[in-house]
């Protein structure tokens, strides 16, 4: 846009435009001191549409090209958001298959352990079933077989037991042993007590 070129400079009196006007007749201004006062104004008029002209001219490239830097902006801003968001993705789909492989190998190892467990508990179930009880004797002090410990035990509270040495040596009958009337279990724990 041409700017506008500035009208003669006027000789404009002392007294300011268009501010109070004094009722004393000296004081008034005249037809051309009012012609002057517009001029005046009109040259600061122009004077401030040129600048504002130029600014406008200078300005108007900056306003596509911050147009455009924002719409650059805007773009890295969501290419941005779409890599972090990938990112995020990414990183939580690699931790869900560490974890599952984690529990998968822990759930192995569970089973591993739980099936050898089994094995050994069905290993002493099937020894218990055959008779293969094995177990603390508190005569000997070691581990033994459940018949042998059951039998040290019960000799222990046989103290009146004949032994085969001394049955031998009452030279019993079979009649005589009848006539005593022993139960086999009286014979067991009190036989040296009766017969003797």
């Amino acid at each position: 846009m041409a700017k506008i070129p500035f009208q003669p400079q006027p000789k404009v009196p002392p007294i300011g435009f268009f501010e109070p006007i004094s009722v004393d007749p000296k004081d008034m201004m005249t037809d051309v001191e009012y012609l002057l006062g517009i001029l005046k104004k009109l040259n600061s008029m122009i004077a401030q549409l040129n600048a504002n002209t130029e600014f406008i001219e200078k300005y108007s490239g900056k306003i596509e090209e911050i147009e455009a830097e924002m719409q650059a902006l805007r773009l890295e801003m969501e290419q941005f958001e779409d890599d972090v968001n990938r990112q995020i993705n990414d990183r939580f789909t690699q931790i869900k298959l560490e974890l599952q492989s984690m529990v998968a190998a822990a759930l192995v190892q569970a089973n591993a352990y739980t099936d050898a467990v089994a094995a050994q508990l069905e290993n002493e179930i099937q020894q218990i079933s055959v008779g293969n009880i094995t177990l603390y004797d508190p005569t000997t002090g070691i581990i033994s077989p459940l018949q042998v410990v059951i039998d040290n035990i019960y000799g222990t509270s046989r103290e009146d037991a004949l032994t085969a040495t001394e049955y031998d040596a009452l030279q019993l009958t079979a009649t005589a042993y009848d006539a005593y009337a022993v139960s086999a279990f009286d014979y067991d724990m009190y036989g040296k007590t009766l017969l003797v």
